[in-house]
């Protein structure tokens, strides 16, 4: 960043936010002023047009992702009532089989969820 991108504040902390900065600062080798910077960075969003549209799609993906989750849930109990029952092994193949569908839509969700906090550095 250069010297003329940036500004000069004065700043008030409590003595405990101070002492936990600076603890941070020292982990991870760097300033006091580049470790508030970079809690700063993460917790203010910069809300780009394409920012904003990660968000809504992390958003989204985290619905799809616990709505999946249920139907598994739900799937897993039917597949056990049908192993209780000795339902009809076609029945429990074709169970089976929806099952891997949804698990692999969940995994590739889940996936993308993670890509798309990286981006956002979430």
């Amino acid at each position: 960043m250069a010297e003329d991108d940036t500004v000069r504040i004065t700043l008030r902390i409590p003595a405990d936010l101070h002492s936990r900065l600076s603890s941070s600062a020292h982990k991870y080798e760097r300033s006091l002023n580049a470790e508030i910077v970079e809690n700063l960075e993460r917790a203010v969003p910069n809300d780009t047009p394409l920012a904003a549209f990660l968000r809504d799609e992390a958003y989204e993906l985290t619905r799809q992702i616990e709505s999946l989750k249920g139907i598994l849930d739900e799937m897993q109990a039917q597949g056990m009532e049908y192993a209780r029952r000795g339902a009809d092994v076609l029945a429990g193949a074709i169970l089976r089989v929806e099952t891997n569908s949804v698990t692999r839509y969940l995994l590739d969700a889940e996936a993308r969820l993670r890509r798309i906090k990286r981006v956002l550095g979430e």
